[in-house]
């Protein structure tokens, strides 16, 4: 399941803040976009993002493929898909 692979994506080379990773593709606009809403909604210093091409594993491309963007939480949790849900990474952090 999406769970340990999340995790196992996060390095320690996270700064402070809760650990996020954001499945995308090069070239997604959409997950540029929300990138930069997250950013503009909670600022820095409260998450630490990782970035990561949803084709990079199978698993990923088999459950998120056409989903992309997905915000996960350390726990492999969705926490946003398509666009941000901030009431939803509000209570994650």
């Amino acid at each position: 399941m999406a769970g340990p692979s999340a995790a196992q994506a996060m390095t320690s080379s996270h700064r402070q803040g809760l650990p996020l990773l954001l499945l995308s593709r090069p070239g997604c606009c959409l997950c540029d976009e929300l990138e930069e809403d997250l950013l503009a909604e909670f600022g820095p210093g409260r998450f630490a993002l990782e970035r990561a091409d949803v084709d990079s594993r199978p698993e990923w491309r088999q459950e998120y493929g056409l989903r992309i963007p997905v915000l996960l939480d350390a726990s492999g949790r969705v926490l946003s898909e398509g666009r941000l849900d901030p009431e939803r990474v509000a209570e994650a952090l």
